[in-house]
C-alpha cells in the first residue's frame, strides 16, 4: 500500500510539471491513498500496540489488543468497496494506456524496476488489496483455533463477526452497484413511454414521463434494494379479447412486469406500451392448452384495470414465464 501511495504521489508530481496530463490518475491508482491512510491508522491502533506489548514484556502476541482496530472497521470498509468496484476498469485502463501512451509505458517500466515492487508487475500490485478483508477473517479464525482462554476466544469471535459483517456489506454494495449499472444500461434502450400521451402529459404536469428502473424497489422495508431482470423475451399480445394480436418484448423484473414494443429486430431499442405492473398486484391464469396466459393488473382497491392476453411459441415457454 505504501509503495502504491508513493507511486501515485510521484505520478501526480509529474502531472504538476506538465507530463502525463492526459492520463486519469484516479483510474490508474483508484483510491490507494485513502486505503493507505486507513490501513496506517489500523496498524497504529491495533498491530503496533500488540507488537510493542510483546517486545517490551517478552510475552507471546496478545490478539485481544487487535480489538481497538476492528472496533473502528465501519470507518474504513467503505474504501474497499470503492477499490473493488473500480478495479476492473483500472486493469483495462492501465493496459490501454500502456499500449497507446509511450511515456506512461516508461513510467510503468520504471515503477516495476523498484526494489519495493519485488519483481511484481504494476497490474498485479494494484490487485493486492482485493483479498485484505477476507484475509483478516482467515487469520483471526486461525488464531481462535489455537486459543485456550475462553475470554480471549470470545473477544476474537467478536472481531471475526465484525470483519465478516463488513465483508458482507462490501459484497452487498458491489452487488447493488452491479445491478444499478445493468439497469442503467437497460434504461438507455427505452426510447419512450407510450402507455399514455407523454408529450401531452409533460405539457400539463411539471414532471418527466418515464420509467425509473434504477430507483430502489417500492414497498420494501429496510435498506434500499434494487431489482434485477429475471426473464425477457418476445411474445404475442392482445389487449382484451377484441384486441389485435401484435408482437411485443416483455421483461420480468424482481418486482414488476414490463410490456414493450421493439423498434428494431435486435430488440435493443424499446418503447413501453403499457404501464408497468407490480407482480404482487396482478392476477395470472394460464390457457387450458398452455399456448399462453392471461394477466390482469389490480389497483389498490382490488379492482382489475385491464385484461391482457399473452401467447407463447411453446408449452415450455409458457411454463417458463408462469414460473
Amino acid at each position: 500500500l505504501k509503495q502504491m501511495d508513493e507511486l501515485c504521489h510521484y505520478f501526480l508530481r509529474m502531472q504538476e510539471v506538465g507530463y502525463l496530463r492526459d492520463i486519469d490518475p484516479r483510474r490508474v491508482f483508484l483510491n490507494y491513498p485513502e486505503l493507505y491512510i486507513h490501513n496506517s491508522k489500523f496498524w497504529k491502533r491495533a498491530i503496533m500496540p500488540m507488537l510493542e506489548n510483546s517486545r517490551e514484556r517478552g510475552v507471546p502476541l496478545d490478539p485481544s489488543l487487535l480489538k481497538a482496530g476492528f472496533d473502528r472497521i465501519d470507518e474504513w470498509w467503505p474504501c474497499y468497496t470503492t477499490f473493488i468496484y473500480g478495479h476492473s476498469d483500472c486493469h483495462t485502463y492501465v493496459q490501454k494506456c500502456q499500449k497507446e501512451h509511450e511515456l506512461f509505458k516508461e513510467f510503468v517500466a520504471w515503477a516495476e524496476s523498484q526494489d519495493t515492487m519485488r519483481r511484481q508487475r504494476l497490474l498485479d500490485a494494484l490487485t493486492n488489496p482485493m483479498q485484505r478483508l477476507t484475509r483478516y477473517s482467515l487469520l483471526l479464525k486461525a488464531v481462535v483455533k489455537n486459543s485456550t482462554d475462553d475470554s480471549e476466544r470470545e473477544l476474537i469471535q467478536e472481531m471475526i463477526a465484525r470483519i465478516e459483517a463488513a465483508t458482507r456489506n462490501v459484497e452487498e454494495t458491489l452487488t447493488n452497484n452491479d445491478l444499478q449499472d445493468k439497469l442503467h444500461e437497460l434504461s438507455k434502450t427505452i426510447e419512450s413511454y407510450d402507455a399514455i400521451d407523454s408529450d401531452e402529459f409533460e405539457k400539463i404536469f411539471p414532471m418527466k414521463c418515464d420509467i425509473r428502473l434504477t430507483e430502489p424497489m417500492p414497498y420494501i422495508i429496510g435498506p434500499p434494494q434494487f431489482r434485477r431482470v429475471y426473464l425477457r423475451g418476445d411474445l404475442k399480445f392482445k389487449d382484451g379479447k377484441q384486441g389485435t394480436k401484435i408482437d411485443i418484448h416483455c421483461i420480468l423484473f424482481t418486482d414488476l412486469f414490463l410490456i414493450c414494443k421493439a423498434t428494431n429486430k435486435r430488440a435493443d431499442r424499446l418503447r413501453v406500451l403499457k404501464p408497468p405492473m407490480h407482480i404482487a398486484k396482478i392476477c395470472l391464469q394460464q390457457f387450458y392448452d398452455y399456448s399462453g396466459f392471461a394477466v390482469s393488473p389490480m389497483n389498490d382497491f382490488g379492482v382489475p384495470t385491464a385484461l391482457y392476453y399473452f401467447f407463447t411459441p411453446s408449452i415450455d415457454e409458457t411454463r417458463k414465464w408462469l414460473e
